[in-house]
Parts: structure tokens; C-alpha cells; sequence
């Protein structure tokens, strides 16, 4: 069984209900999945998520539902945004859905196609304002229990009365084949062969490389090098890294230079300036 067939444990705290984070940062990396359903409150710019086998993209002013039997990775995000990520437990789900308040069972347990998205308007600041109340880690945990399930109720009020759901773009088996292999191999020195990954997928090369960039929206050898950057980014934040030399290779970039270009095109830093503010960054 691999890491995404097991659901994630996110470690909630069964007695608060869920958690709210505020997000403005880069992508995730890494596919997974998770027993709570998931809400996305996009308040600036735009994400995409690859869902399934789907890419779709949660707009500004949208909340976004990820239910809990959907693989899904952040993967893309315009520069701008900033948006609310809220989980909810299974059982707090399973009471509103008593009460008629929330989402109901049936359709959580759709196959449903990824992508239940809807342009909520000026509703989204009502609920911004709930998620800032809620982020808060002093509010008691039945204060917040109770406050999350009025979140839920008002989040799935505002989605209900909302038209306009959007399906997204169903991915090309090879693609999606593809950016799973360079994701699980970027580190690999094999990855560098994309004529024999084009082969693994059962097309041409040129073909891959055309679907890949019109589905994804960047270039095989782009996604690998920003696979193999969030290799980079992982292991200098370990306390026992090793030189930034070690780490690159690690990271399977063919040399420091390669990965100093990289590092500098994602976040405009030296790999040494990097791994500084990555360390200044922990707890």
C-alpha cells in the first residue's frame, strides 16, 4: 500500500472539530488524501489542485470542497494568493448532516467529478472573518467545536445557493502517469531519461512533452527540476544537513551550479540564503 492509498493523519484534535490555516505560501509537492472533508476559502488570486485525475482551479472569491476520498496536490498558485484551508472531522460532519445544517452524507460518498467549486461573491468575507476567529489556538476547544460546525453549516450555505460548479480538465493517463513517476523519482539520476519515460507511458516523447505542458502547464524538465527544488527545500531543513553540495545531489540535481539556478528561479535566493531562512523558520 502506498503513501497515498493510506489516508493521512492530519492529528486533529477530536474535541476542537477540525483546524483552520491561513495559506499564502508555495504549492505542496506531495498527493495524499484524508478521512476529514476539506473546505478551501480562496480570498486572492487562484490555486490549482490536481484531483484525481482532474487539474482544476479554485478561483478568487470560491469555496472549494476536497471530500474525504480524493487524492489531491496543490500544484500550482498565482502569486497574490491567500486563502483559508479548513478541515472538519467526520463526526462533526455526521451531526450537521442530522440537522440538515451541512453537507450530506450522499454526497460526500459521490465519486463525484473533482472539483466541487462555486463563486460564493461577497459571502467569502463573512466566512474569512469566522476563519480568523477560529485560527486563533486560544479559543477553547468546545468555543471551538461549536464555532466550526457554524463554519461548515455557513460555508455550505453559501456553496448551496451558489451556481456554477466547475469540472476542471480531466488529465491524459500518460500525463498523469508522468508527473506521478517524476514526482515518487525526481532524486533519481534515471529521471534524466525522458525519452524512456515517454516509453514507460506509452507514448512518444514529443507527444508527452506536448500534452504535458497543455495539461500542466510547464515543461517536463521544468516540473522535474521543481520536483527535485522541494527535494532540495526538505532535506537542508533536516538539523543534520550536511554540506549544500551533498544536499543538491541528494536532491538529484547533476551539480551545486544546476541547483543554485533552480533555487534562485523559485525563490529568487541563493541556496545558502535558503537554507537560512528554512532554519530561522523552525520552531
Amino acid at each position: 500500500m502506498t503513501a497515498v492509498d493510506r489516508p493521512e493523519d492530519l492529528h486533529v484534535d477530536p474535541a476542537r472539530g477540525g483546524w483552520v490555516h491561513r495559506h499564502g505560501g508555495p504549492p505542496m509537492h506531495r498527493a495524499h488524501r484524508h478521512d476529514e472533508l476539506e473546505a478551501n476559502l480562496v480570498l486572492l488570486g487562484w490555486v490549482e489542485y490536481l484531483i484525481g485525475d482532474r487539474r482544476v482551479r479554485f478561483p478568487r472569491q470560491a469555496v472549494g470542497w476536497l471530500l474525504p476520498h480524493q487524492t489531491h496536490r496543490l500544484i500550482q498558485s498565482s502569486p497574490d494568493v491567500q486563502m483559508w484551508i479548513v478541515v472538519f472531522t467526520p463526526a462533526l460532519v455526521t451531526e450537521l448532516d442530522r440537522d440538515d445544517a451541512g453537507p450530506p452524507r450522499r454526497w460526500l460518498r459521490e465519486d463525484a467529478d473533482a472539483g466541487q467549486i462555486r463563486v460564493v461573491g461577497e459571502d467569502i468575507g463573512d466566512l474569512a472573518r469566522l476563519c480568523a476567529a477560529l485560527s486563533d489556538p486560544a479559543v477553547p476547544a468546545t468555543r471551538h467545536r461549536l464555532g466550526l460546525a457554524w463554519l461548515l453549516s455557513e460555508c455550505w450555505r453559501a456553496f448551496s445557493r451558489s451556481p456554477g460548479a466547475a469540472a476542471g480538465i480531466r488529465l491524459h493517463p500518460a500525463v498523469q502517469a508522468a508527473a506521478q513517476w517524476l514526482h515518487d523519482h525526481a532524486a533519481e539520476a534515471a529521471a534524466d531519461d525522458l525519452p524512456a519515460l515517454a516509453r514507460r507511458c506509452g507514448i512518444s516523447r514529443p507527444w508527452l512533452s506536448r500534452l504535458f505542458y497543455e495539461q500542466l502547464g510547464e515543461s517536463l524538465t521544468d516540473y522535474r527540476n521543481r520536483q527535485r527544488f522541494y527535494r532540495f527545500r526538505d532535506l537542508i531543513a533536516a538539523p543534520d544537513v550536511g554540506s549544500l553540495t551533498a544536499a543538491a545531489l541528494a536532491a538529484g540535481f547533476g551539480s551545486y551550479t544546476q541547483c543554485f539556478r533552480i533555487v534562485r528561479q523559485h525563490t529568487g535566493l541563493s541556496p545558502r540564503a535558503l537554507a537560512r531562512r528554512v532554519h530561522d523558520s523552525l520552531p
